[in-house]
């Protein structure tokens, strides 16, 4: 019975979005430009290597899965990987491509963000609940290629669902969980990172 009501649910809001975006031939694709804002801190006596995938590179999310209305996140979490980098570590290089072994012997550690998901759920009404999640893993190895530390972070924003039509539609609600979520991920990974005992560890190693 919950699992028809939810059909149910996600039937009509779609229709409510249809009939929003009814007439247009393209895509309507949103690249949220808000990145977020770091505290300020000592930062760590690492050089790294930020090496970054295609899962973050091709990141999106479509709402509710309907076509034509998408988000494309690859350059705001590239922006916010190099500002939370930048924050954390005394020296950092971002690379969009695994250079060789004997490359990476010039870092002292090497940190790779992944795209796990980006999950979404949505209610009947304005006034439900949604929820929209980003989920990034963060893995660190040292120049050799071994992992020394791997840690999944979950960033989640929640409002009302909506209304067809009016200043706090689908759309403009949905746009408000995505940022929100962004910002909830990269804050929550900030934090992550920062206090890694195996990250101070080997700070630690290379100060002596």
């Amino acid at each position: 019975m919950n699992i028809c009501l939810s059909l149910i649910r996600k039937y009509i809001v779609l229709c409510f979005i249809t009939s929003l975006l009814a007439g247009c031939a393209s895509t309507t694709t949103v690249v949220p430009e808000k990145t977020v804002i770091f505290p300020t801190t000592d930062k760590i006596n690492l050089n790294v290597k930020v090496e970054i995938k295609k899962s973050i590179l091709e990141a999106s999310y479509k709402y509710l899965d309907y076509e034509k209305f998408s988000y494309q996140l690859g350059d705001n979490f590239v922006k916010n990987i190099e500002s939370l980098s930048r924050n954390i570590f005394n020296k950092y290089t971002i690379s969009n491509d695994q250079e060789s072994g004997v490359a990476n012997a010039r870092f002292d550690a090497i940190l790779i963000p992944e795209l796990v998901a980006i999950e979404g759920k949505t209610g009947m009404w304005a006034s439900n609940d949604a929820q929209t999640a980003i989920i990034l893993e963060w893995t660190l190895k040292n120049s050799k290629g071994d992992v020394l530390w791997v840690d999944t972070v979950k960033g989640v924003a929640e409002s009302g669902a909506g209304t067809g039509i009016g200043p706090n539609n689908f759309a403009v609600m949905s746009n408000i969980r995505i940022e929100a979520a962004i910002k909830d991920v990269f804050l929550k990974s900030y934090d992550s990172i920062y206090s890694s005992p195996a990250i101070k560890k080997l700070s630690s190693i290379k100060s002596k």
